[in-house]
């Protein structure tokens, strides 16, 4: 089978220009074929939903987006135009890959996609809009939709640094935040010095603490285009 890597340039997917292939790869290739159901939140021109798709072969992947799809193309509500798929997109197995449109700052939706599309995820992705607010939302909605040794990701944790006071029309840091990098790094060292954040409460927080086994926050590129901190991404082992 080809590495992650071969798969993601093919797609021309931005994970292996952020450096983060290399730790997807330590982490998942020896459980790739295992691997039954996946979730990556934010789709864009659906590179990343073809890359699992081949690199995990008898899995079903799932994306969400706050985005309409429809056709071979995704349209952007929020910015009114249209997003064309990558090459592929419509060879892919359908019966496999499944689009679910919803916004991940939203408890709501979140509890909708779960209706839907079940729990007793193998792995749930957040490559979304890396605000505080999205990226703890949806931890503390979708945290318990993962299968017993599953594994829960969050991308681009340099968004703490809020060098970007906005992304996809969010404000990425807000009064009263918890850095998402600061949370994660409390999981890592296991401080519990974090008891709560504007979007996850105190009895929520004590449920997250109590599934995960491990946090290790991974650098990807120490020095990129012009961000301010390097490229970095989370694992959460969860019990």
């Amino acid at each position: 089978m080809n590495s992650l890597t071969e798969i993601a340039r093919k797609y021309n997917v931005d994970k292996d220009a952020l450096g983060y292939l290399k730790h997807y790869e330590s982490k998942f290739e020896i459980i790739r074929n295992d691997v039954d159901k996946v979730l990556e939140i934010g789709l864009d021109t659906g590179g990343s939903h073809l890359m699992w798709l081949d690199y995990f072969p008898n899995a079903n992947v799932y994306a969400m987006d706050n985005r309409i799809v429809y056709e071979d193309k995704v349209y952007d509500k929020r910015t009114g135009r249209d997003m064309v798929m990558v090459n592929g997109w419509d060879d892919r197995d359908k019966e496999r890959a499944f689009i679910f449109r919803g916004d991940q700052s939203s408890v709501e939706d979140l509890n909708k996609f779960t209706v839907e599309n079940g729990d007793e995820f193998d792995i749930i992705i957040d490559d979304g809009g890396h605000s505080m607010r999205q990226q703890q939302i949806s931890l503390k909605v979708l945290y318990s939709c993962l299968k017993e040794n599953g594994v829960y990701v969050i991308e681009d944790l340099h968004s703490s640094s809020n060098q970007w006071v906005t992304l996809y029309g969010y404000t990425v840091v807000e009064d009263g935040d918890t850095l998402s990098m600061d949370l994660m790094k409390d999981f890592e060292n296991s401080d519990n010095l974090i008891l709560e954040t504007k979007h996850i409460s105190k009895e929520e927080m004590a449920d997250i603490k109590n599934r995960i086994v491990k946090c290790k926050v991974e650098v990807g590129v120490n020095s990129y285009q012009n961000y301010i901190w390097p490229t970095t991404l989370s694992f959460m082992d969860l019990k």
